[in-house]
Formats: structure tokens, C-alpha cells, sequence
């Protein structure tokens, strides 16, 4: 989420008119999940560097996560999600620990063996950091990667009549912080067993046969809102039935009444991948939710969804019940 009063396009052009752009740098603004660089004075490489960090606090904050090697591997994941969305190889990562003073030892020690666990399960490594003292406890993650013959996925590059995929086990990040705040029996075992993986063979291909590709590090919903917003001359049509959700969603939503499509339109990341690609190309671990059309706009079982409205009334809806409120109402409408 963004600080409150400030869009997320009015931050990103602020900080185009402050920073200053690296001629190295290929590419564009709010183009990519990660930062493609050009290594300087490596002459005749075909080797990019792909950066990009990533701060779990507010989900800690809020009490969406609780056991601490989950907030060591979430923040690991939140960053490494985004190199696998560009298909990039991961190198490293660097932490930077805010421990609040009556944080216990062994708390501590879980979340770095949560931060080490997720960094080995994906072949990487902690290469350093820096740890301070705060009042609040936050985790952050700076991810470094390599990309090939400068290749790497864009989030704009959708073209009418490209299929639209998404990674399965969609809406787990939601239900885990769902579970978590209103402390429903499941919550405990859910987050212990949540362990999610980011999908970087999935990315490579994706950089190699797609055409756009992001991560769901904000959900389903933001993240088809985000692709149409820098994707304005195609819409996407897809069936509300299709989406993959995580399989025990519809347990919780049938002692809940919940649509599951409250856990796809809320804002808590499922860290796979959302991504379009010519409709003759079968990529691995993945499935089809619907299609690119020349038609603008979000068309869910042939109607039109407005997913501005929609992403607006959650950003202004500060309270957990208040926002599961406004996620009931959407729902009802993604579902039509």
C-alpha cells in the first residue's frame, strides 16, 4: 500500500523529477519489477544486472503475519518474485533488519533462519546487510540478479490475441492474512505451511515467449489493473471460475460465505507470476484465465468490471473491517 494521501503515480513522478537516470540503465520507469542495468566497461557482455528491494512491515504491523521465520521468508520471497518476474538468475541478496528493543532472542533467531531458509530454497545466498534499532520490527530485502543477451520481461508489451496466465495457488497471500486477523483456527498451521517459492524457470521462459509479465506481489486484481494502465489500447477478457485458486479457499469461503474472489481482489501478494504470451506458445506451470482483446477495460464473464473504482475504494478503506466490507461488495460484482 502507499503512504496515505499519495497515488502511486503521484510518488513515481516525484521521484522521476528528483533522480536522476543511469545511462547504463535499460529500462524505462515503472516498466519492469526489477532494474535492468548495463554493467559499465563490461565490453562485448551480453550480462545485465537486475536489481530491486522490497520492505515487509506494514503485513507485520498490521498482524497479517505473525510467526517470525514467516516474516524472514516473506521478505526474501517478496523480493525474489520480482527478479523472476523480469527472468532473471538470482546472485544474492543483502538484508536490513529494524529489530524493535523487546523483540526476544529466539524471535530474532527464527526470522533469520526464515530469511536463510528461503535464500537456500532458492539457491542464493545472504551476501551482507545492515541491522538496526526501531520501534516498529521490519525486514527488508535488496535482490540482485543477472539477465542474458539482454532479454528480460516488461510489464508493457500485451498484444490482442495473447492468452493471459497466472501462476496457481492464487489468492494464499490474502487467505493467510485473512486467517491471521481474525484469528480463525486455521491461522497457525496455514502460515507455518506457508512457504511459497518464486518461479524463476517460469520467468526465463516467460522473457523468452511472452509478451508482458509482473509479479503478484499485490494480488490478482492490482495486478491486471496495473498491466491495463500501462497496456491502454487492450483490455483483457477472462471467467471468474478460471482463476487457480489456492485449494483450501474454498473451504474457507464456504464456512465464511466469502466469494473467493475476495482473495483474489485484496492487496496482499501471492508472489507468482501474471503475465500474457502469443496464444501458439504453451508455457510450464501456468494456467490460462482468459485473453487479450482490442475491447479496453476488464470484461469478467462479459462484463465490464471497473477495476479503477474498484482498486480506489480499497486503497481508501483503512480498517480490516471496513476493507473485508468492500471486498465482499467487489466481489460480488467480479463474480456476475
Amino acid at each position: 500500500m502507499q503512504p496515505t494521501g499519495y497515488s502511486e503515480q503521484t510518488l513515481l513522478r516525484l521521484y522521476t523529477r528528483l533522480h536522476r537516470r543511469s545511462p547504463d540503465q535499460l529500462n524505462a520507469i515503472n516498466e519492469t519489477d526489477a532494474e535492468i542495468i548495463r554493467l559499465p566497461g563490461a565490453i562485448g557482455s551480453s550480462t545485465c544486472l537486475a536489481l530491486t528491494t522490497d520492505t515487509v512491515a506494514e503485513e507485520i504491523q498490521l498482524g497479517l503475519l505473525r510467526q517470525p521465520f514467516t516474516m524472514g521468508w516473506f521478505a526474501v520471497l517478496a523480493a525474489l518474485s520480482d527478479l523472476a518476474a523480469v527472468g532473471a538468475s538470482p546472485v544474492g541478496l543483502l538484508m536490513s533488519y529494524q529489530f524493535p528493543d523487546q523483540m526476544s532472542t529466539n524471535d530474532i533467531e527464527q526470522l533469520v533462519q526464515g530469511v536463510e531458509a528461503c535464500a537456500e530454497a532458492h539457491r542464493t545466498y545472504v551476501l551482507g546487510g545492515d541491522t538496526n534499532q526501531n520501534e516498529q520490527l521490519s525486514v527488508s530485502a535488496t535482490a540482485m540478479g543477472t539477465v542474458q543477451d539482454g532479454r528480460f520481461s516488461r510489464r508493457a508489451g500485451c498484444r490482442n490475441g495473447d492468452l493471459l496466465y497466472i501462476t496457481p495457488d492464487v489468492g494464499r497471500g490474502n487467505l493467510l492474512a485473512f486467517l491471521n486477523r481474525f484469528n480463525h483456527p486455521l491461522a497457525e498451521s496455514f502460515e507455518a505451511a506457508f512457504r511459497p517459492l518464486a518461479p524463476f524457470e517460469l520467468g526465463q521462459w516467460i522473457a523468452q515467449c511472452g509478451s508482458a509479465c509482473l509479479d503478484t506481489s499485490d494480488g490478482l486484481l492490482a495486478g491486471l489493473a496495473l498491466l491495463l494502465t500501462l497496456n491502454p489500447e487492450i483490455g483483457f477478457r477472462l471467467k471468474a471460475d478460471s482463476i487457480p485458486y489456492t485449494p483450501v479457499i474454498q473451504t474457507i469461503s464456504s464456512q465464511t460465505n466469502l466469494l473467493p474472489s475476495v482473495f483474489s481482489l485484496g492487496q496482499v501478494g501471492d508472489y507468482g507470476l501474471l503475465f500474457t504470451a502469443p496464444s501458439e506458445q504453451r508455457p510450464p506451470d501456468a494456467v490460462c484465465i482468459g485473453e487479450v482483446t482490442d475491447s479496453p477495460g476488464l470484461w469478467i464473464n462479459n462484463r465490464l468490471f471497473d477495476y479503477e473504482n474498484a482498486t480506489q475504494r480499497l486503497n481508501q478503506s483503512r480498517q480490516p473491517d471496513q476493507y473485508l466490507k468492500a471486498l465482499t461488495t467487489l466481489s460480488h460484482l467480479f463474480e456476475l
